[in-house]
């Protein structure tokens, strides 16, 4: 099955270092690329036997590649660490089964376009954009030639001499200027060295003034209380959490952030990246539910209770969504007669 889609700045793949595919390679584009032993999937690991029929799914997004444990027998490691829904980081060791991936995020040049295979069988094209440019014309040179009166050479070497002799007037002109000017020079020396130290008594007071503004944002800082053992405690789970949303941990991100909230109220860029956190993880389940509706309406039913089972793990149980999921779950549920 192959996709074809624009790169973006990073390129992603998967590198199988053992299992029954062992020295295969995948490269992810953006969408929904799921993995098991069953013919519907995208990456296609039949001869796994301990991995599911539908065991996992990758979701590339401009900011990573999130992964997600859609079997209920068997699990996915990463790092050795049993996970159920995490973001990828570059050169992670993911395990199903009996198969182990490598996953890489490389930097890849724009305007390529590749096609979700294994490299054996992947082509790929590469467009890139050009444009001849023209070679710039050579100017035209055009020499003229003066003639004197009449026709007659000897005239302008007349000319010749009568501007010698008005060059030097213009000679002595230009002297006595110079002689002008080196005279101004001398005789404006205080006048200089008064504008000298009236130079170096504002640079003075500029610095002075800095000092004091300084100072200023300094006690104006110590009354806020950004120096106080609360901010420095809220500042290590601003930076907890940056690093979680960074990594597409949206989760645990939100978490570290209220934390930050909750010691030190005025941390705006908690605030900030609280919301921004919200934000992109409710755009995350709600996309598993369109996904999920989709499935149902395409009688993919196990496809589709992968999709709603990522929201239900996702939000909580009193929510309105989750029962929305819940339901859409066991609907699928029921026209599947077998459990995977």
């Amino acid at each position: 099955m192959s996709n074809l889609a624009k790169i973006a700045s990073t390129e992603y793949s998967l590198q199988v270092l053992s299992g029954p595919e062992k020295g295969s390679a995948f490269k992810l584009v953006s969408g929904r690329i799921t993995i098991g032993r069953g013919s519907e999937n995208t990456i296609i690991l039949k001869d796994d036997p301990k991995i599911s029929r539908n065991h996992a799914i990758l979701i590339v997004t401009a900011t990573g590649v999130q992964i997600s444990d859609v079997s209920d027998r068997n699990k996915i490691l990463v790092n050795g660490q049993e996970v159920t829904n995490m973001a990828l980081p570059s050169g992670a060791i993911v395990q199903l089964g009996e198969t182990k991936f490598r996953f890489n995020a490389s930097t890849a040049e724009p305007d390529h376009t590749v096609n979700l295979a294994p490299d054996s069988q992947a082509g790929i094209n590469v467009i890139t954009g050009g444009s001849n440019i023209a070679p710039a014309a050579a100017p035209d040179n055009k020499v003229s030639d003066f003639l004197g009166r009449g026709g007659e050479m000897g005239a302008p070497s007349s000319r010749r001499r009568r501007t010698s002799k008005s060059g030097s007037g213009v000679f002595y002109i230009v002297a006595a200027l110079v002689g002008i000017i080196f005279v101004w020079l001398l005789t404006s020396k205080p006048n200089s060295a008064i504008d000298a130290t009236k130079t170096n008594d504002d640079s003075t007071v500029a610095m002075s003034a800095n000092d004091k503004s300084v100072e200023a944002m300094k006690a104006e800082r110590e009354r806020a209380g950004f120096n106080s053992q609360q901010y420095k405690d809220a500042q290590q789970n601003f930076v907890k959490g940056f690093r979680d949303y960074s990594n597409g941990q949206y989760r645990s991100a939100i978490d570290a952030f209220q934390a930050c909230r909750s010691l030190f109220p005025q941390h705006e860029q908690c605030k900030r990246y609280f919301e921004l956190s919200r934000k992109k993880y409710e755009e995350l389940y709600q996309y598993h539910m369109i996904m999920g509706g989709k499935y149902k309406d395409q009688n993919q039913f196990k496809s589709c209770m992968a999709e709603y089972r990522n929201v239900m793990v996702m939000v909580e149980k009193d929510q309105k969504i989750y029962q929305e999921a819940f339901s859409g779950f066991k609907f699928c549920e029921a026209q599947t007669g077998d459990k995977y």
